[in-house]
């Protein structure tokens, strides 16, 4: 699951291996497979019918590690067979906590459009009581501070809005060329 040797996966699967074995640290393969960005071996797993919300000695589940780490694609597979967005580890982070606190914009932008409202995203506090801004101002995660304050421009009131745009979709809609310019060099779209 590690080095994503699908043939192998499948060889395993195939002669009983057992895929809830888990590590030290409590990790199954399909937590390693998240962490290394291994979507097909990922799959495989899924498909053999794992259960894709397992959790390890941190409370972490797979969807942790991969918006950890970064994986994008193991991400959206995940959400694709049903994990849930909102489980929280055993420091109360959300996968969109870690998302931004590691400053992986791409896996916090798909985390951010999956959650019921914009106001949850913004408003959920982890245990040492942090928000997705306070983790990306500690850590230093430009990219993420950047992408929260063009949301936070698409309205004043994030608590009436049940779903929120990406920042640059209403700035163009508003015909704010400034502000779209601004989206734009900073990298945020």
């Amino acid at each position: 699951a590690i080095r994503g040797q699908d043939a192998c996966v499948q060889a395993l699967i195939m002669n009983g291996a057992n895929l809830t074995a888990q590590d030290e640290r409590g990790c199954t393969p399909l937590h390693l497979a998240a962490t290394h960005g291994h979507s097909f071996t990922l799959q495989i797993m899924l498909r053999s019918g794992v259960d894709p919300s397992v959790i390890d000695k941190r409370e972490w589940r797979p969807v942790h590690y991969a918006a950890f780490h970064g994986r994008l694609g193991c991400l959206q597979l995940l959400v694709k067979w049903g994990c849930s967005i909102e489980d929280v580890d055993y420091n109360g982070n959300l996968p969109v906590h870690l998302a931004a606190m590691e400053g992986h914009l791409h896996c916090f932008k798909f985390l951010f459009s999956r959650m019921s409202s914009a106001t949850q995203v913004l408003k959920a506090f982890n245990d040492n009581g942090e928000n997705v801004l306070d983790l990306a101002q500690r850590f230093f995660k430009q990219n993420i501070l950047q992408f929260i304050q063009g949301a936070e421009y698409e309205g004043k009131d994030l608590e009436d809005q049940e779903t929120l745009a990406f920042p640059g979709h209403v700035a163009a809609f508003k015909g704010d060329l400034g502000m779209l310019k601004k989206l734009v060099e900073d990298g945020v779209i």
